[in-house]
């Protein structure tokens, strides 16, 4: 992979694990059924203001969205409705894996779709699949146009302070601890285990 592809990978991953953070927290405070107070909520497991499944699947998007022009469609309809459907597809494997790594690793359920028609594990749903659906629309007509008009000039002033600035940032708010809150952490492995034994 050429380096300037790694850069923008890089950069798309900071800039979406931030973007992610902010969506989270907005969501969890104002529409989440699950935070009937409306408490402000640290989303994720990292102390900063970074959910790396964002970050993650901003990067698979834009390497779905540069496969455009290998497209076996002829009609841009047709075109961009698979693109959208691999997105979607990407970003709900995306969810599950890293729903799964964080039970199986810390023990901990970062979200709960157990409540939603077509749930699997409570990882992913058809529900939250649209979703992703609707933000892969919003990133193919309104984000990748203006990353591929500003990455050139990026690429040449400053992509290696701005990157390595953060990456550390990045890696202390993963080095602190597993979990943005430890009494959240607690009440998460608390219903882990509750749904573990009520299983057996």
């Amino acid at each position: 992979m050429p380096m300037s592809q790694m850069l923008a990978l890089s950069f798309l991953f900071f800039m979406g694990s931030v973007a992610g953070w902010v969506i989270e927290l907005v969501f969890r405070r104002f529409f989440s059924s699950a935070n009937p107070e409306r408490k402000w909520i640290n989303p994720g497991f990292c102390t900063g203001p970074y959910v790396p499944l964002y970050g993650l699947g901003l990067a698979a998007l834009y390497l779905i969205v540069s496969l455009e022009r290998y497209s076996l469609f002829e009609s841009v309809f047709w075109t961009r409705a698979a693109l959208f459907v691999a997105g979607a597809a990407a970003m709900t494997a995306i969810e599950y894996a890293a729903g799964a790594l964080s039970l199986k690793l810390l023990h901990v359920r970062l979200w709960d779709y157990s409540n939603q028609w077509g749930n699997v594990r409570g990882l992913i749903c058809p529900k939250f699949s649209l979703a992703w659906a609707a933000l892969v629309a919003v990133y193919y007509f309104a984000i990748h146009p203006i990353s591929s008009i500003l990455w050139p000039g990026w690429r040449r002033t400053w992509p290696f302070p701005s990157l390595s600035a953060s990456f550390t940032a990045f890696s202390c708010s993963t080095w602190r601890t597993p979990c943005s809150s430890p009494r959240g952490c607690g009440a998460s492995r608390r219903r882990t285990a509750s749904s573990s034994n009520t299983s057996a």
